[in-house]
């Protein structure tokens, strides 16, 4: 009996033991779940703005972005990697992409006439909106209303710390749709040519949006024209197919600079 009696507490006090490293466990696994999402401070406007569109809290998890642009000669794929930020654009002619270090482009004749450095990120950062402007880095201030066909839209201006991305001196201009409370305009300057601060201001209006994983994403983009401080008719119009986001890490995609590739520094 007396055997029995020290087994049996042997085994109540390994089976509590089990118990609390389980407890433990699962404690730990919640911090680390908890961590992927970073807990930031936003102005009420974004705060607003980025719960319209799912929460930026749902953005911070995702980890693979893809989408499709028809150009005339065939589709444009685009994949982002987007924690670590690496990109990919391929098409028939040509594949562009940045592998975390360098832009790098690939392709059998000069059909690419463009910028490497200016574009392998350049729709994504017009698609991800509003959400990159909760980037690290980035200073919220005042913007003046703008209307357009007598509505007249409130917005934020965004500004970046020195040495924050290739163009530091951009600014944009946010508006929110007094109706939706969605993002309704972009204003922007670009200053990655002259490094300088500009005036100069383009337009973009979100004109189609559609829901994926959860997040509220665009599919329609209207660039108009703008004169003497009024915006106009439609210059330009992009349309996005393709569309998927996830969670899932973006392993399968080779973001890596492919042999034969120019390195654009």
């Amino acid at each position: 009996m007396k055997n029995f009696t020290a087994l049996f507490f042997i085994f109540l006090l390994i089976s509590c033991k089990n118990e609390s490293t389980k407890n433990d466990a699962l404690k730990t696994g919640a911090a680390t779940t908890k961590s992927i999402v970073e807990q930031r401070e936003f102005p009420a406007f974004m705060d607003s703005l980025f719960a319209k569109h799912g929460g930026y809290d749902a953005w911070q998890i995702q980890n693979y972005l893809t989408f499709g642009i028809q150009k005339p000669d065939g589709l444009e794929t685009h994949q982002i990697d987007l924690k670590r930020r690496r990109d990919k654009i391929a098409t028939e002619k040509f594949s562009l992409g940045f592998d975390g270090k360098t832009v790098w482009l690939k392709q059998d004749s000069a059909y690419f006439k463009g910028n490497p450095k200016f574009y392998h990120n350049l729709m994504f950062y017009f698609y991800a909106m509003p959400f990159v402007l909760g980037d690290k880095g980035i200073n919220y201030g005042e913007a003046e209303n703008l209307v357009y066909e007598g509505t007249i839209y409130k917005g934020v201006k965004i500004s970046y710390e020195s040495n924050v991305g290739d163009s530091p001196e951009d600014n944009y201009y946010l508006y929110a749709d007094p109706q939706t409370g969605r993002m309704a305009w972009l204003g922007y300057t670009v200053t990655f040519f002259s490094g300088a601060s500009s005036d100069k201001l383009s337009y973009i209006r979100y004109a189609g949006w559609d829901t994926f994983d959860g997040l509220l994403l665009p599919t329609r983009l209207e660039w108009h024209e703008y004169k003497n401080g009024k915006l106009g008719g439609i210059a330009n119009t992009v349309n996005f197919s393709n569309i998927s986001i996830q969670n899932a890490n973006p392993s399968v995609v080779d973001f890596s600079r492919p042999e034969g590739s120019i390195v654009f520094e």
